[in-house]
């Protein structure tokens, strides 16, 4: 797939043109910022990061597709502790964002590859320090994960 290097315009972010409300808060968290300069605005307001997440949810699928990059960089910056805190929040939103889409680019496949293979690697001591439903989840992921590559081997 070729990299999308033109600005979202207010169209590609809004495919209402600004009736949706959703739409809306994406036009203005977004509209004319560059991968670079969205990649600053995560990193200079971490706390935010779940209302970013929900704009890319609501714009179009151009506008996403042109953020991708940055959000894949924001992950690459996080240290594991605060990989595994965001990390499940980040899958969750960009899974709702594909939930109705047939085709995943090839940058959205990459990117839930990465953060596939980033949780395999994150220390399980972390997972102590985490809220038990997150902790629960990512013990449940690293088991069924470890299973099916016994199966496959198995399988041989």
């Amino acid at each position: 797939m070729k990299t999308l290097t033109m600005l979202p315009t207010f169209k590609d972010i809004s495919p209402t043109s600004g009736l949706d409300l959703d739409e809306r808060c994406a036009l203005e968290h977004f509209h004319g910022l560059d991968q670079s300069q969205a990649l600053s605005t995560f990193r200079r307001d971490p706390d935010m990061i779940h209302v970013f997440l929900d704009d890319f949810v609501h714009m179009g699928i151009r506008a996403f597709e042109y953020y991708v990059p940055s959000i894949s960089q924001y992950i690459d910056g996080l240290r594991d502790k605060e990989f595994i805190e965001e990390a499940p929040e980040i899958a969750d939103y960009l899974l709702i964002r594909f939930s109705s889409d047939d085709n995943i680019s090839k940058e959205m496949s990459n990117l839930i590859g990465k953060i596939h293979e980033r949780i395999q690697k994150v220390p399980t001591d972390y997972m102590l320090r985490l809220p038990a439903r997150i902790a629960d989840a990512l013990k449940k992921y690293k088991e069924s994960d470890q299973v099916g590559a016994g199966d496959a081997e198995g399988a041989v």
